[in-house]
C-alpha cells in the first residue's frame, strides 16, 4: 500500500529537478550535468505522462473514509494513524477537485500540514492547493528549460557539447512520443478561470493573496507549456503533424484578454507556428555555413510539408480569432516569396517546391490584408504587455515586416498607391462633411502604424530599427553627414536588404498625402529610437531641407518644420499676456488636423534630440530655425494644452545638455512660461492653464511636461539658483512654490479622466523633489540668506517659520532644495501628501490586477520613499547647520514624524505601513528595499528603535504582526543572485539585484539591532518572546510547527548557512561547504556575523548557543567545512570575513562549554578544531635547520597539518597597496588633504573615502577651467580626476582587504587561545599538546618570514606566536621542582622565570630550538615594525626562561649557593641547553648583537624593556662574555651610563603618586637588572666601573627626592629587609615609587662589592661616593630609623 501511494506522489514540488535544470543551464559544470542525467532518467515517466494524475480508486477511497476508525498507514514501518474526520473530508475534497487518487490526496494534505509554518495565515488545505500547483509548475518549468537548452538554430546557450547532446536526445525522444499533442491537450484543458471557479466552489481559495498566488501558478503552468512549444519550434524543425496540431489549436482555442490582446500562452503558440513556417535564414545573406541548414529545412525538402501547411492556412474556415490566421498568412506569404527566390543552383539534387503554391504568395498576403493584418498585429500582438521584452518575438515580427518590404516591393507600392487613393477619397468626403465609406482599407497607413508600434519602444536596446538606415543612392546624400552609415563599411556597398528598407523610408515620404503625414512622422520618430538611427534621421531631414529652394521646400525636412512653426506663431501670436491666451480672436485658430501634425513633428523632434547630442546642439544653435524662440513663442499662443505639453517635451530634451540648459533657463524665464515677475504672478502662464483648462479637461499634459522640464534642468547640473537674474530677485523659489503649492499639494483633490494620470502627476513632482534633495548639501549660511515666505500649513505658518530672518528679504543664495527641506521637516500638508504610500499599500494588499494604474502608483510610492530615505540621511547635518546658524525656525525631525501619530488612522502606524511593503517583496522589490532601509535608519538609535518595536507590536493586530514577520522571513528565503561593485547590472531596478540587496539589508538590520536593549527589532524578527527577557526564551520551543510556531529570521539564516554545495579548489579537488559561501558570499558573511553577534550578546548568548547546539549542531557541522574557498578570486575579502565570524563564534562556544563544564561537547568540538590527518611533524624545510644530533623527524614522516593550520593557509599575507598619485594639474598635497576631508570610519572601524563627495570637490575645481584657452588643461584635469577617484576606490578596497585579513587573524587567534587555555587540559596529553603547539608555531613563523608579507599583518602573527610560546612554556611548568642541584638566587627580577618546573629533555626542547631559529631570522629582517620586534623579543625571552635552570624557592646563604654551583656538573641538561642556545645565538654574529643593543638604547619603551630582558637572559648564559665585550667595544655600555642622566627628569616626575607609573621606571628597573647580572662576574663589574655608571648614578637627582613619611613607617623593618626585600611591591604611594628607584641601585652596589671584594678599592670608593652623594635621603634616613631600634 505504501509503495503504491508513494508512486502516486505526482503533486510534490519537483524542486530538485527544477533546481538541477537551472544549475545545468546557468552554470553547466560537470557535476550538474551528471546530476541532471540521473534525475532525467528517474523522472522520464513523469515527462512522458505530463501532468497526468493517477485516477481515483474506489477501494482506496473506502480506506481513507475509514481512517478515523481503522486508521491509515502513512509510513511503512509505522502503525496505522487515526485521522480526524475533518482531515478525511478535506482529503476527499482535494481528490475530487484535482481528480486525484485518494491516497495521494491524503499525502498531499499531510505535506500541506507540515508546511503550514511557512504559510502562517493559511490552513493546511490552502497550503495543499499551493503545493499541488507549485509541483506542476516546477515540472513544466523543468521541461521548458530542457527544451530551451537544446542544440538548435535560433539561439545558443553556454552549454558544453556533452550537456547539449544529452538534453537534445532526451527532448527529441519526448517529441517523438507526442509531447506536442500532450502540451496542446493540456493547454485546452487547463483554463485559469475554470480552475479558479472549481476551487472557489469547494472553498479551496483563501484571501486575496492566496487567490493571486493560485492564479499566478496556474497561469505560469500554461505559459511554460506554451513556451515549451515555442522553444521546440525555435530550435528544431517540427514535423508537419505537430505544426498542423498547433494551427488547429489556434483555430479553435485562441484566447484574448478583455481588451482584445492575445493572452501570453496564445502568443507563445502563435510564434511557435511563425517560427515553424519560416525559413531559418535570410536569403540575401546566405553563406556557406548556413546553406546546409537551409536545404535541410522540411519546407525545402518535403513537398507534403509545404502543401499541408498551405492548405491549412488558405482554406475557408471559421476561426475563433481571425487576426491570428491573418498573421500566419502574412508570414506564410513572405515564406512563399523567399522559397521562390532560392537560386536553382542550390536546389540541385532535391525536388524543388511546387511552383503552383509558390505563385500564390500575393493571393495569401491579400487574404491577410483583407482581415486588417497590420492593425491586428499592432493592436493585439505588439500591443501586448511585455511584448518588447521578448527578443525573439520582436525579431520574428521584424523579419516578417522587413522581408515583406524588401521582397514584395510591388505589393508595398500597390499599398502606397491605394493609400494615396484612400486619402483622396477621405479628403473629398471631409470637404463635403460626409461620412467616408466603412469598407475603405488603410493598409499602408496601418503598415506605417505597425512599424511605429514595433520600433517605438526598445527596452532591450536591440536597435533593430538601424537596419532601415544606410547611405542613399544619391551622391549628395552620401555627404549628408558623417554619422550616416558609410558605404565603405561594407565590402560591396550596403546590404541589399538595408538599401531596400532605406529606399522604402525615402519613397514613403515623397508626395505624401496629408492624411499619411502624421503616420509617416510617427514612423520616423519610432525608427529614430537609437543613437545611430537618430543621427541618420537628423541628417536625412536636414538634407531634405538644404537641397530645395525656398519656394519648393520638402515637407519632410527640418526647414519645413520650423518654417511652419514660425508661420503658426505669426498667425496665432498676439500681444496679450499668456494668462489671457484663451481669449483669442476668432480668426486666429488652428484645426485639429494641424494640431495633430504639429504634435507629430514635436514627437519626432523629441526622439531625435533625445538620442543624438550633436543633433540637439545643432538644432539649438541654428539661427535660421530659432528653435527655442519659436517653441517658447508657440507656448504663448492659443493652442491646445496637449500640443503645449509636446512643445515643452522638446525643450525638456534640449535641457539634457548642460551647455544648453543654462541658456534655456533664461529663455524660459523671459518667455514667462510660469509668470514669476510683474503684478500678476499667481494667475498667469502654466498656472492659469492648470487651473482653468487642464482641470476642466481632467488631463494635465502641459503641467507634467513643465515639471519634467524643471527636472531635466536640475539633472543637467545647471545652477537653478541664478534663474531670473537681472529681471527679478534670482532664485528657483517661484518654480518650486508652483510645483509644491499648485501641483503637488492639490493633486489628490483634482479630477482625472484616467486614474493613472493622478499618480503620473505626483511622480513628475516627486522626481524633481528627489533630484533636489539628493544633490543638496546643507550649510549654515542657507538659513541666513533669504526670508522664507512659504505658508506650510495651518498649524505652522510661514511667519512662525521665518521669524528669525528679518523683515526685508535679501538676495537668495540658498540652493533650490533648501525651501523644500523646510517643507519636508514640517508636520503639515506636505508631509500628509507625501504619505501617499498608504494608498500604495492598500492597493498592493488588495492584490488587484490593474497594470497601468499599478505602474504609476508604485512609481510614485517609490519616489516618496526615496525622498524620505534621502531626507533621513541629510537630517542630522541639516539640523546641525540650523542650530549653528542660530535660526529660530521650528522644524520637526523626520524620524519623529514617521514615528508620530497618523491623523487618518489615529495610530502611530507609519512604521507598520512601511513594514507591510516587505510582504510584497516578490512583486515590488524596490519598494521593499526602500522600506527596509528607512526602518533601518529609524533603528539607528536605541530610543527610536524602541518606538519602532512598540509601533509594530502595539499599532496593529497579531495577524498583521505575523504577516510582517513572515515577510522578512520570505525575503531571506528568496533565492537571488548577488552582485558586487564590479558586476552590478546596468539597470539598478533589476528585480534580482534588488532582491539580493533586500536580503543583505535585512541581515544588516538584524546585526545592528542585536545589541540594543530588549525588546528590539532583532529579537522580534528572530522569534524571541518579547514578553520576557531573551535569556529566558526557549528557542527549541519556537521551531516551525511546534506549538503553532512559525518560521523566524533565525531559521532562515541557519537554513542559508546549512545548505551544502560543492566547489573545486585550485588543486582541482572538489570540497563540500555551505552553498551561500559560493553563490552569495556577502550574504553569507552577514549571516555568520549575525550568528556571532547573537552568541556574543550577554542576553541572547545562552539560548542561541543552546539552540545551535541541540537543534542544528551548527558549530560542529560548520567546522567540518573549514577552510572555505570560492572560485572567484575577487571574493577573497568575503571568504575571510565569513571564516573570521565563524571562528569567533567557535571561540565563544568553546568558552561557554568550558565554563559550563560540558566536557563531551567540548571534547567533540576540539577534535574538529585540531583534526589531524596524521602526525603533525615538522616540515622538511624546517628540519633542514637542525643538525643530525637534534633532528627528530625526516621528510618521510611529514604529514598534513591540523585543521587550524589548513584554515590559516587561506590567508595571503601579501598585500598590494595603491601607487602614489601622479598628477598633471592637481597639487598632490592638496589632493591628499581633500581625500582626508572625505574620509570617515564605519561601524567596523574601517576608514572609507566618500568617493561621491570627493567627486563633487574635484568637479567643482575642474569647473573653474571653462575658458577656451583652458581646454587642454581641463582635459588633463579631467584625466587627473579619473585617476584620483580610481585611487580613492583602490584605497577603500585595500582597507577592506586588510581589515578582512586582520579580522580573520583575530578570529583564528581567539579560537586557538580558547582551545588552549579555557578548555580542560586533560583533553590533550602533555606530549601531544607540545607537539601541536610547536608545529603551529613553526608554521606561523615560516609563513610570516616570507619576503612579501605585509607588516600590518605580521604584527598580529607575532602576537599569536608569543601566545603559543607562553603555552609551550606552561607545558614545562606542570610539577614542583625538587632537584637537589637547585641553587639560590639572591636578587629577584621582573620576568625571572622562577616557576617550578619538571626537568626537561633534549628531545622535547629540540623542535622548539628549530622554531626559535626561524624566529630569530624573522627578527633580523630589515624594516620590521617595533611592535613585531616587541612580540619576538618576548617570545625569545620566554624560550630562554624555559631553558633556564629552576631556582630554589628558599633563601640560602651565599656559601650554600657557591656549594650548589660547585656541585653542578658539566653534563647537566641545563648547561647543555645553555651552550646550545648560546651557539644558536652566536651563529647570527654581530648582526643580532647590534640589533638587540640598538633596541636597548632607543625605540619604543616596551621594546626597550624586553630588549633589556633578553640581553639580561643572554648575559646569564654568555660564559665567554662575547656580548659584554661587544657592548663595551661599541660604546653601548657608555650609552647606558649616559642614559641615567637623560632619564633623570622623567624618573623624578615618576615620584608623583597621582600620576601613572611612567614607562621610564620600567626601563630603569630592567636596565638595573641587566647591570646586576653583568656585575656578577669580575669582567662585568669592571666594565660597569669603567663605563662610569656609578658616577652617573651619583649625579642623578631622582634619588635625592626621598618622600617625607612618618618616622614609624619603617620602624619594624630591619636594615637587611630594606636592602634585600623578597619582592618589590609596586604601589601607588610615593614611598613605594621611591623604593622602585632606590633598591635596584643598592642591589647594583651590593653586586659590585660582592663580586670584586673588599680589596678592590676603586669599587669601594665609587660605592662610597654614591652613598655620600645621596647621604641624606639614603644613609641618614636609614640610620635614623635603625637607631631607634638600637
Amino acid at each position: 500500500e505504501v509503495n503504491d501511494r508513494m508512486d502516486l506522489n505526482n503533486w510534490s514540488p519537483y524542486k530538485d529537478l527544477f533546481a538541477a535544470t537551472q544549475e545545468f543551464a546557468l552554470r553547466n559544470s560537470q557535476a550538474s550535468t551528471q546530476q541532471l542525467r540521473s534525475l532525467l532518467r528517474r523522472n522520464k515517466p513523469e515527462f512522458l505522462s505530463l501532468l497526468k494524475n493517477t485516477p481515483k480508486n474506489a477501494e482506496q477511497r473506502e480506506k481513507v473514509k475509514n481512517g478515523h476508525t481503522v486508521g491509515l498507514v502513512i509510513n511503512e514501518n509505522d502503525p496505522p494513524k487515526i485521522l480526524e474526520k475533518s482531515f478525511i473530508e478535506e482529503a476527499l475534497i482535494i481528490s475530487d477537485i484535482f481528480d486525484l487518487n485518494e491516497l495521494a490526496a491524503v499525502d498531499l494534505l499531510l505535506t500541506g500540514e507540515q508546511q503550514t509554518p511557512n504559510y502562517p495565515s493559511y490552513s493546511r488545505g490552502l497550503v495543499a492547493v499551493l503545493l499541488y500547483w507549485d509541483g506542476r509548475r516546477n515540472l513544466v518549468s523543468s521541461l521548458r528549460t530542457l527544451v530551451q537548452s537544446r542544440r538548435g538554430t535560433t539561439w545558443t546557450l553556454d552549454i558544453s557539447p556533452e550537456g547539449a547532446s544529452m538534453v537534445t536526445a532526451f527532448t527529441d525522444d519526448l517529441l517523438r512520443n507526442g509531447m506536442t499533442q500532450q502540451i496542446l491537450g493540456l493547454l485546452s484543458k487547463i483554463k485559469v478561470e475554470a480552475e479558479i471557479e472549481k476551487l472557489a466552489i469547494q472553498r479551496g481559495l483563501g484571501d486575496a493573496k492566496h487567490r493571486k498566488q493560485v492564479r499566478d501558478l496556474i497561469a505560469e503552468v500554461r505559459q511554460s507549456l506554451a513556451e515549451t512549444l515555442f522553444y521546440f519550434a525555435g530550435q528544431s524543425r517540427l514535423p508537419l503533424m505537430d505544426v498542423s496540431s498547433m494551427i488547429h489549436y489556434l483555430e479553435a482555442n485562441s484566447e484574448v484578454e478583455s481588451d482584445g490582446k492575445l493572452t501570453p500562452s496564445t502568443l507563445a503558440v502563435l510564434f511557435a507556428v511563425l517560427y515553424a513556417i519560416s525559413l531559418p535564414c535570410d536569403l540575401s545573406a546566405v553563406q556557406e555555413n548556413n546553406v546546409d541548414e537551409l536545404l535541410q529545412h522540411p519546407l525545402v525538402t518535403d513537398p507534403s510539408y509545404l502543401s499541408g501547411i498551405h492548405k491549412l492556412l488558405v482554406k475557408e474556415s471559421t476561426w475563433k480569432v481571425v487576426g491570428v490566421r491573418s498573421c500566419m498568412q502574412l508570414a506564410w506569404s513572405v515564406t512563399l516569396r523567399l522559397l521562390a527566390q532560392i537560386p536553382t543552383s542550390l536546389l540541385s539534387g532535391t525536388t524543388p517546391p511546387s511552383g503552383e503554391i509558390l505563385e500564390q504568395d500575393e493571393m495569401v498576403v491579400e487574404m491577410s490584408m483583407t482581415d486588417r493584418v497590420f492593425h491586428f498585429i499592432k493592436e493585439n500582438i505588439v500591443g501586448c504587455p511585455g511584448f518588447h521584452s521578448e527578443e525573439f518575438y520582436l525579431r520574428r515580427i521584424h523579419g516578417i515586416i522587413t522581408d515583406l518590404i524588401v521582397n514584395m516591393t510591388l505589393k508595398v507600392k500597390e499599398m502606397r498607391n491605394h493609400g494615396d487613393e484612400v486619402a483622396r477619397i477621405l479628403m473629398l468626403h471631409m470637404s463635403q462633411n460626409e461620412e467616408p465609406p466603412a469598407s475603405l482599407r488603410k493598409d499602408f497607413q496601418q503598415l506605417l502604424e505597425l512599424i511605429t508600434a514595433l520600433y517605438g519602444d526598445d527596452p532591450l536596446t536591440l536597435e533593430l530599427s538601424s537596419e532601415y538606415w544606410c547611405t542613399a543612392d544619391n551622391p549628395m546624400m552620401a555627404d549628408a553627414g558623417s554619422f550616416i552609415v558609410p558605404s565603405h563599411r561594407f565590402h560591396h556597398g550596403p546590404p541589399q536588404k538595408q538599401a531596400s528598407l532605406f529606399k522604402f523610408i525615402r519613397q514613403s515620404g515623397d508626395l505624401l498625402p496629408p492624411l499619411l503625414y502624421v503616420p509617416y512622422l510617427n514612423m520616423l520618430a519610432a525608427l529614430a529610437s537609437g543613437p545611430q538611427s537618430a543621427r541618420v534621421c537628423y541628417e536625412l531631414l536636414h538634407y531634405n531641407g538644404s537641397n530645395f529652394s525656398n519656394s519648393d521646400v520638402n515637407s519632410m525636412s527640418f526647414d519645413h518644420f520650423f518654417t511652419s512653426c514660425h508661420r503658426y506663431y505669426a498667425h496665432l501670436h498676439h500681444d496679450r499676456p499668456l494668462h489671457d491666451s484663451t481669449h483669442s480672436p476668432r480668426n486666429r485658430t488652428i484645426t485639429p488636423k494641424e494640431v495633430e501634425g504639429l504634435r507629430a513633428v514635436m514627437n519626432l523632434l523629441t526622439k531625435v534630440i533625445k538620442y543624438d547630442d550633436i543633433a540637439c546642439i545643432n538644432i539649438y544653435e541654428n539661427q535660421q530655425w530659432s528653435a527655442c524662440g519659436v517653441l517658447c513663442g508657440l507656448l504663448q499662443c492659443p493652442v491646445p494644452v496637449k500640443l503645449k505639453g509636446d512643445i515643452i517635451a522638446v525643450l525638456t530634451q534640449l535641457a539634457r545638455i548642460p551647455e544648453i540648459a543654462s541658456g534655456l533657463m533664461q529663455i524660459t524665464e523671459s518667455a514667462q512660461i510660469l509668470v514669476t515677475s510683474g503684478d500678476n504672478t499667481q494667475g498667469g502662464g502654466v498656472s492659469l492653464e492648470l487651473e482653468q483648462i487642464e482641470s476642466r479637461e481632467e488631463s494635465y499634459p502641459m503641467t507634467m511636461s513643465f515639471v519634467n522640464l524643471l527636472t531635466a534642468m536640475a539633472n543637467s547640473g545647471a545652477n537653478l539658483a541664478v534663474i531670473g537674474e537681472g529681471v527679478r530677485s534670482p532664485g528657483f523659489d517661484p518654480y518650486l512654490t508652483f510645483v509644491v503649492e499648485s501641483v503637488f499639494l492639490k493633486f489628490p483633490t483634482r479630477v482625472y479622466a484616467k486614474l493613472e494620470e493622478k499618480w503620473e502627476v505626483a511622480s513628475c513632482c516627486l522626481k524633481l523633489f528627489n533630484k533636489l534633495i539628493t544633490t543638496y548639501q546643507p550649510h549654515p549660511d542657507h538659513f541666513k540668506s533669504h526670508k522664507i515666505n512659504f505658508s506650510f500649513d495651518n498649524s505652522r505658518t510661514g511667519s512662525q517659520i521665518s521669524r528669525d530672518f528679518g523683515s526685508n528679504p535679501v538676495k537668495a543664495i540658498h540652493p533650490p532644495a533648501f525651501p523644500l527641506m523646510l517643507y519636508v521637516y514640517n508636520e503639515g500638508n506636505f508631509f500628509k501628501t507625501v504619505s501617499l504610500w498608504t494608498n500604495a499599500i492598500k492597493y498592493l494588499d488588495s492584490y488587484a490586477s490593474k497594470p497601468t494604474q499599478e505602474r504609476s502608483l508604485v512609481e510614485a510610492a517609490t519616489l516618496v520613499m526615496q525622498i524620505l530615505l534621502n531626507s533621513l540621511l541629510t537630517q542630522d547635518l541639516f539640523m546641525s547647520c540650523m542650530r549653528e546658524s542660530g535660526s529660530a525656525i521650528l522644524l520637526t525631525s523626520l524620524d519623529k514624524l514617521l514615528l508620530g501619530l497618523n491623523q487618518k488612522s489615529g495610530k502611530a502606524d507609519y512604521v507598520v505601513t512601511l513594514a507591510r511593503f516587505v510582504i510584497h517583496h516578490v512583486s515590488h522589490p524596490h519598494l521593499s528595499l526602500l522600506a527596509i532601509r528607512i526602518i533601518s535608519h529609524l533603528c539607528s538609535s536605541a530610543a527610536t528603535q524602541r518606538e519602532v518595536v512598540t509601533a509594530i507590536t502595539k499599532s496593529c493586530s497579531v495577524a498583521t504582526q505575523l504577516k510582517i514577520l513572515h515577510g522578512f522571513v520570505e525575503v531571506l528565503d528568496t533565492s537571488a543572485p548577488e552582485f558586487d561593485r564590479e558586476n552590478q547590472p546596468q539597470d539598478l531596478t533589476d528585480a534580482s539585484y534588488l532582491m539580493g540587496q533586500c536580503r543583505q539589508d535585512v541581515l544588516r538590520l538584524l546585526v545592528h539591532c542585536v545589541d540594543m536593549p530588549h525588546p528590539n527589532v532583532s529579537t522580534f524578527l528572530l522569534g524571541f518572546d518579547l514578553s520576557k527577557p531573551p535569556n529566558r526564551t526557549s528557542l527549541q520551543g519556537n521551531d516551525p510547527g511546534i506549538l503553532g510556531s512559525n518560521r523566524s529570521c533565525l531559521h532562515s539564516v541557519l537554513t542559508i548557512l546549512s545548505l551544502e554545495g560543492s566547489v573545486d579548489t585550485q588543486e582541482g579537488v572538489s570540497v563540500t561547504q555551505p552553498l551561500s559561501v559560493i553563490e552569495t558570499p556577502k550574504l553569507s558573511e552577514l549571516s555568520y556575523q549575525l550568528v556571532h553577534k547573537l552568541a556574543a550578546n550577554v542576553d541572547t548568548s545562552a539560548p542561541v548557543l543552546r539552540y545551535l547546539r541541540s537543534s542544528f549542531d551548527f558549530i560542529y557541522k560548520q567546522l567540518q567545512y573549514l577552510p572555505f574557498s570560492n572560485p572567484d578570486p575577487n571574493k577573497s575579502k568575503e571568504v575571510l570575513m565569513q571564516q573570521a565570524w565563524l571562528l569567533k563564534t567557535v571561540a565563544i562556544e568553546l568558552y561557554s562549554l568550558a565554563l559550563k563544564r560540558q566536557r563531551a561537547n567540548a571534547e567533540r568540538t576540539l577534535k574538529v578544531v585540531r583534526t589531524l590527518a596524521g602526525d603533525t611533524s615538522l616540515t622538511q624545510h624546517s628540519m633542514s635547520l637542525l643538525d643530525a644530533s637534534t633532528s627528530v623527524a625526516t621528510s618521510s614522516q611529514r604529514k598534513e597539518l591540523a585543521k587550524m593550520l589548513q584554515t590559516f593557509d587561506v590567508l595571503d599575507l601579501a598585500q598590494e597597496f595603491p601607487r602614489p598619485l601622479t598628477l598633471e594639474q592637481f597639487v598632490p598635497s592638496v589632493v591628499e588633504e581633500a581625500i582626508r576631508s572625505c574620509e570617515s570610519s564605519n561601524e567596523h572601524g574601517i576608514i572609507y573615502c566618500d568617493v561621491k563627495m570627493l567627486h563633487n570637490i574635484l568637479e567643482a575645481s575642474c569647473s573653474t577651467l571653462s575658458a577656451a584657452e583652458d581646454a587642454n588643461r581641463k582635459h588633463l584635469a579631467l584625466l587627473d580626476m579619473q585617476n584620483i577617484l580610481q585611487n580613492a576606490i583602490d584605497r577603500n578596497q585595500t582597507r577592506e582587504t586588510v581589515h578582512a585579513k586582520l579580522s580573520f587573524l583575530t578570529g583564528w587567534r581567539h579560537t586557538l587561545e580558547i582551545a588552549l587555555t579555557a578548555c580542560p587540559v586533560d583533553l590533550l596529553s602533555k606530549e601531544m599538546r607540545q607537539q601541536v603547539l610547536i608545529s603551529t608555531l613553526q608554521h606561523l613563523v615560516n609563513t610570516a618570514r616570507s619576503s612579501d608579507a605585509t607588516p600590518e599583518l605580521t604584527a598580529p602573527i607575532a602576537g599569536i606566536a608569543l601566545m603559543i610560546i607562553v603555552q609551550i612554556r606552561a607545558t614545562f611548568l606542570d610539577a614542583p621542582a625538587t632537584n637537589a642541584q637547585q641553587y639560590l638566587f639572591e636578587f629577584d627580577a621582573i620576568l625571572d622565570g622562577s616557576e617550578a618546573k619538571e626537568k626537561i629533555s633534549l628531545t622535547s626542547i629540540a623542535p622548539l630550538q628549530v622554531v626559535i631559529r626561524g624566529l630569530m631570522e624573522w627578527l633580523l629582517q630589515a624594516g620590521l615594525p617595533q611592535k613585531v620586534r616587541t612580540h619576538l623579543y618576548a617570545s625569545l625571552l620566554y624560550y630562554l626562561q624555559v631553558c633556564q635552570k629552576p631556582k630554589e624557592t628558599n633563601q640560602k646563604s651565599k656559601s650554600r649557593r657557591t656549594v650548589g654551583m660547585l656541585l653542578s656538573s658539566d653534563n647537566d641538561i641545563y648547561s647543555r641547553l645553555s651552550r646550545d642556545n648560546l651557539q644558536l645565538i652566536q651563529e647570527y654574529g654581530d648582526a643580532f648583537m647590534d640589533l638587540v643593543c640598538k633596541d636597548v638604547c632607543s625605540g619604543h619603551s616596551v621594546c626597550r624593556v624586553l630588549a633589556f630582558a633578553c640581553l639580561d637572559a643572554i648575559q646569564q648564559i654568555d660564559t665567554p662574555k662575547t656580548w659584554l665585550q661587544y657592548m663595551v667595544k661599541n660604546g653601548y655600555m657608555a650609552h647606558i651610563a649616559h642614559s641615567f642622566s637623560q632619564e633623570d627628569q622623567s624618573l623624578l616626575a615618576s615620584l608623583n603618586p597621582n600620576q601613572e607609573t611612567p614607562r621610564s621606571v620600567f626601563i630603569y628597573e630592567q636596565k638595573m637588572s641587566l647591570l646586576c647580572s653583568i656585575a656578577e662576574t669580575q669582567g662585568g663589574a669592571r666594565a660597569i666601573i669603567d663605563s662610569g655608571i656609578l658616577t652617573q648614578l651619583s649625579e642623578c637627582n631622582f634619588l635625592e627626592m626621598r618622600p617625607s613619611h612618618d618616622d614609624n613607617e619603617y620602624s619594624c623593618l630591619p636594615l637587611f629587609f630594606l636592602l634585600f626585600p623578597d619582592t618589590t611591591t609596586i604601589g601607588s604611594s610615593a614611598a613605594s615609587r621611591y623604593q622602585q628607584l632606590l633598591f635596584p641601585a643598592l642591589r647594583l652596589c651590593s653586586a659590585l662589592l660582592a663580586t670584586l671584594g673588599q680589596s678592590h678599592h676603586e669599587s669601594s670608593a665609587l660605592v662610597l661616593q654614591f652613598l655620600l652623594s645621596h647621604i641624606n635621603p639614603v644613609v641618614n634616613s636609614v640610620l635614623k630609623v635603625q637607631s631607634i631600634h638600637t
